[in-house]
């Protein structure tokens, strides 16, 4: 029920909702474990404090994943 709220709650903030439905949360013993990928750091931290409004701050593991940037990603050299 803990993970369903939680998740619940990521998807009615707007900022935060596109972002919600991409990731996932674990929740053992009440600690939630955000897992998955996020565009930026900044948005890894918004899911993350928002999360602990509603869990507590000791209660959050933040384990997401910051998307490479596309233009990053291709600005390799050719081999």
């Amino acid at each position: 029920a803990l993970t369903l709220n939680v998740h619940k709650e990521l998807i009615k903030d707007p900022a935060l909702a596109v972002i919600a439905e991409r990731i996932w949360l674990v929740t053992i013993a009440g600690k939630v474990t955000l897992k998955g990928q996020v565009p930026s750091y900044a948005d890894s931290i918004a899911i993350e404090q928002k999360t602990a409004q509603l869990v507590g701050a000791g209660n959050v593991d933040n384990k997401l994943e910051i998307s490479e940037p596309a233009s990053v990603a291709n600005s390799a050299p050719p081999a």
